[in-house]
């Protein structure tokens, strides 16, 4: 056994113990190192692998394997210790404890997870069928019947795959970025196709639904324990968008080729706003919606010695999401902070008209300018007049999301595959870390996945941009 407070040498040291032994130089004997600062928290080494545990006289259980966790998780994983180790002694096995918290990584959401297991805490259905209950016997019932279909309670409903990430999760640990989750899932698979009409006026009426059945909850705090309402802060489609919510211009349901995309590129260069043209070529290499683009603050893109340039970006309530941007997305940055930073605007793309006197210019390009310009290429002589498809600034975004979507298996996170549903670390999550230090500088798989899967999209978009080419210089020759 070998004790030592547990850091990042800790984990070269077991780690380079496996080099030796392929290398022949030295086998492995069977043996624990355990963490002085924490205890209970320890390394198991066998000649097959070493694993995480927790350690003490009441405790031998396996946290998982030791490839799993790096320096970054120490502080979670003594905190999982004890919080195993408190709930023990109150006569609880720790094995859900450990099962959440292998899913979330979080100390905090594992706990109140653990809480549906051992002490038969809420979950979110519990409090979604009871508000349904009690609502029928106190609204109109055509009210009632419009809030269990929005918020995906009826068999085989429709919106099953929307509610699926709060399904069986304790009501404490819902955050208000899960129901904007829900809110944009609805919106995106709508705008797929996969519901009637663009998905905004459905999803509209969740976030109603939702916003009254949290307000039953926290009206019954002795029953479900919840200190404050996470629904308030939630906004319907139009507030989320800034009030431009865009028409699609009534495109089919398929999204742009590689061929397309490559012409909108080639496009973008003949573009007589230039503010416009850099920030539909952002949007477009990053797959976020137009607003966000348009909006982006230019502190948001903060230099860094590892890739180069992290966008910092605003997502639901206080949650942020950190983009490591590509090469190409770099220089659209680059130079817009150059190009633009005589108008004095804290905004990456500033607004370039005074529409009346005195008019306030500390302000972003209006989104509607950047549409505009997508609206010119389907006219008489643009690069999609004729097309059965019908590009908007959204088409850019799902055309993101449908190529990446059945690649994300590609990528690996801690051992994990990722699945489709990841795609949204691109477009929607947040990474799940609180600081800006650990969001922007920590290196870890997180952002390195996130710089592949954009790195990955921006290649086949230039992909297309080489075959458009291609194919013009062709036509020319013929």
């Amino acid at each position: 056994m070998q004790k030592e407070q547990f850091d990042g040498n800790t984990l070269r040291k077991i780690s380079n113990l496996y080099k030796a032994q392929k290398a022949g130089k030295k086998p492995i004997v069977e043996h624990d190192w355990r963490d002085v600062e924490t205890t209970g928290l320890a390394i198991r080494v066998k000649p097959t692998g070493a694993s995480w545990r927790i350690l003490t006289r009441e405790i031998n259980a396996i946290i998982g394997d030791f490839h799993l966790f790096d320096e970054n998780d120490l502080p979670q994983l003594r905190a999982l210790v004890a919080e195993a180790r408190l709930g023990k002694k109150q006569g609880h096995q720790p094995d859900a404890l450990i099962k959440a918290f292998l899913e979330t990584r979080d100390v905090k959401v594992a706990r109140d997870i653990h809480k549906v297991v051992k002490e038969g805490a809420k979950v979110w259905e519990d409090a979604r069928d009871a508000f349904l209950e009690w609502a029928y016997r106190n609204k109109a019932t055509k009210t009632v019947d419009g809030y269990k279909s929005a918020l995906g309670a009826c068999k085989d409903s429709v919106y099953e795959p929307d509610f699926r990430h709060i399904a069986g999760k304790a009501l404490a640990s819902i955050t208000l970025g899960d129901l904007g989750d829900i809110r944009d899932s609805i919106v995106d698979r709508g705008e797929a196709g996969e519901l009637k009409g663009t998905g905004h006026r459905q999803a509209d009426l969740t976030v109603a639904a939702l916003r009254s059945c949290f307000r039953y909850i926290t009206a019954k705090r002795r029953i479900y324990k919840l200190e404050e309402n996470v629904a308030l802060g939630l906004t319907n489609v139009i507030e989320n968008e800034d009030a431009n919510v865009e028409s699609d211009g009534g495109d089919k349901l398929r999204p742009m080729s590689q061929l397309e995309i490559g012409a909108f590129i080639y496009a973008l260069e003949s573009c007589d706003n230039e503010i416009a043209r850099l920030a539909l070529f952002l949007q477009l290499l990053t797959g976020q919606r137009r607003f966000t683009a348009c909006s982006s603050v230019a502190s948001s893109f903060v230099e860094h010695d590892h890739y180069g340039i992290v966008w910092r970006i605003k997502a639901k309530g206080d949650n942020w999401r950190v983009l490591p941007l590509p090469e190409m997305a770099q220089d659209i940055v680059r130079k817009a902070k150059e190009d633009f930073k005589d108008f004095g605007c804290r905004y990456l793309f500033p607004k370039t008209r005074h529409r009346t006197a005195g008019d306030n210019m500390q302000k972003h390009i209006d989104p509607r300018e950047a549409s505009k310009q997508m609206e010119d290429m389907r006219k008489p002589g643009g690069v999609f007049h004729s097309l059965d498809l019908q590009p908007s600034t959204h088409t850019l975004r799902k055309g993101f999301i449908s190529f990446m979507r059945p690649r994300m298996h590609e990528f690996v996170v801690g051992g994990r595959q990722l699945q489709p549903d990841d795609v949204q670390w691109i477009t929607h999550s947040d990474e799940g870390r609180e600081t800006t230090a650990a969001q922007v500088y920590d290196l870890n798989d997180y952002l390195d996945v996130k710089h592949a899967i954009l790195k990955r999209w921006e290649e086949y978009c230039m992909e297309g941009y080489t075959l458009y080419m291609q194919q013009q210089q062709t036509a020319l020759a013929a």
